[in-house]
């Protein structure tokens, strides 16, 4: 019964590289490739007395602060929800939200329908982004998990580079209200559909078994010879949460990643500013 066809393609790489797809446009979009449309924003706002030239600084800050404000306050719920649901349905409501928001951002006319848009954005990494992608590969790698998670989170790498790529050129021809819908159509038009149709939850939707094993590892037999899966061990969450060095990696996680999140929103407008004076395809 727990046997997979000796040289049945593992369907694992497959949910890897969708996961990776998931990681470089949620991540790409929400964080590494906004940051491109940070100055003609703040040009149009200013101009059109949307937003106060004293405050066009702040008003973009604002934005980002929001993302990951709202990311990190959603996170716990939307881990809750991903183990209590389908990992599928979340990535689906995941990518809704961040297309939208995409959406909304592109017809906004005033800060606070921008402060909205990176709301939903950010709401939307907590299922699509790296909590989602990181359990649902997980399911699928044991063995060669460590592996798999590190060729996952080049998906957020990879994304910081394509989208700004893609997005100044579009925003340079069209202008960045056309350019953020037409970097929105990557969600509507292929990550979607590809959450939808090839996108499993667990190994054993398709009969195979995690790291495409022929026998599953962790089981035992009962006196009639029936396989028996052990119980996995380790801490309860409310157990982690007690520990010191629960608290230490997830500071030492923050102090990594934030920082860098933080130069990254702010790096390219600081290359277009008159100090530096690259153009948006330098920049």
């Amino acid at each position: 019964m727990a046997e997979t066809k000796q040289g049945k393609f593992f369907y694992g790489w497959i949910i890897l590289a969708i996961a990776v797809l998931a990681l470089l446009i949620s991540n790409g979009l929400s964080i590494g490739g906004i940051p491109v449309f940070y100055k003609p924003l703040r040009e149009e706002f200013v101009e059109s007395g949307a937003v106060a030239a004293e405050n066009a600084e702040s008003f973009i800050a604002l934005g980002a602060t929001l993302t990951f404000l709202t990311a990190g306050i959603i996170a716990p719920f939307a881990g809750w929800l991903i183990q209590k649901f389908s990992i599928r349905a979340m990535m689906l409501i995941g990518c809704v939200m961040l297309g939208s928001g995409l959406v909304l951002h592109s017809q906004a006319m005033n800060a606070s329908m921008v402060y909205a848009s990176r709301v939903m954005m950010g709401a939307s990494l907590g299922f699509v982004g790296v909590l989602a992608t990181t359990v649902l590969v997980s399911n699928w790698f044991v063995k060669k998990r460590g592996m798999a998670l590190g060729i996952l989170l080049t998906g957020t790498s990879i994304g910081g580079v394509v989208i700004p790529l893609v997005a100044t050129p579009l925003i340079v021809e069209y202008g960045w209200r056309t350019a953020m819908i037409m970097v929105s159509l990557v969600i509507w038009l292929i990550l979607i559909p590809a959450t939808i149709f090839i996108v499993k939850n667990n190994p054993e939707d398709v009969g195979q078994l995690p790291d495409g094993d022929l026998q599953p590892d962790e089981v035992s037999e009962t006196g009639d010879g029936e396989p028996v899966k052990r119980l996995l061990t380790g801490l309860t969450l409310r157990e982690a949460i007690k520990t010191p060095i629960f608290w230490v990696f997830g500071i030492c996680a923050a102090l990594v990643f934030y920082p860098i999140f933080v130069v990254s929103q702010q790096f390219i407008l600081y290359l277009q500013s008159p100090k530096i004076g690259l153009t948006p395809p330098q920049g």
